[in-house]
């Protein structure tokens, strides 16, 4: 979008160029062989031929046609700075919202943890109560179930971390 910025920003310098007036200056100085043979070596039969003149070029007409393109022109740069405006909001609302993403699931994870360590001590408790007999065997079962089930979602929150880490380096570029 830029680099379309830019080309519009140089089609319109372009055309408007193009209805300015040009002044020239043009000149030749050469020696032309006037003789019927082909004796070039005669130095009386070569005639010095020269010409400078000055041009003038006014557009009159093109005016009225680049007029159209100059809007144009206008136009189409118009758009191409707000369609830059606009991705450049939703990139950056993409970085916020990956950032945010990220924030949450590095917290998720956090929490996952220490529910996953607190599991791994209320069933090491557990099992030591199962063993000295003042817990049933189902009791403990349902705590190893827990156990699985909280390693399960620390599991899944640290790929949650890793994905929006992963989405978050693809927003801001990397």
């Amino acid at each position: 979008l830029i680099l379309q910025q830019e080309a519009n920003k140089l089609y319109l310098n372009k055309t408007r160029q193009n209805a300015l007036p040009t002044f020239s200056f043009f000149a030749n100085y050469s020696k032309q062989f006037t003789y019927t043979n082909f004796d070039y070596g005669l130095h009386q039969w070569w005639s010095p031929f020269n010409y400078m003149g000055l041009k003038l070029s006014v557009p009159i007409t093109s005016n009225f046609k680049n007029h159209n393109s100059i809007q144009e022109y206008k136009f189409k740069s118009m758009q191409t700075d707000l369609a830059l405006k606009q991705r450049t909001s939703d990139i950056n609302y993409e970085i916020q919202k990956a950032s945010t993403e990220l924030s949450n699931a590095l917290k998720n994870m956090q929490i996952a943890k220490s529910n996953y360590e607190l599991s791994q001590v209320i069933y090491q408790n557990q099992k030591q109560q199962y063993k000295i007999g003042s817990l049933l065997y189902s009791n403990l079962l349902d705590t190893d179930r827990t156990l699985s089930t909280t390693e399960q979602n620390y599991i899944k929150a640290v790929y949650d971390y890793l994905l929006a880490n992963v989405n978050f380096q693809k927003a801001i570029g990397n």
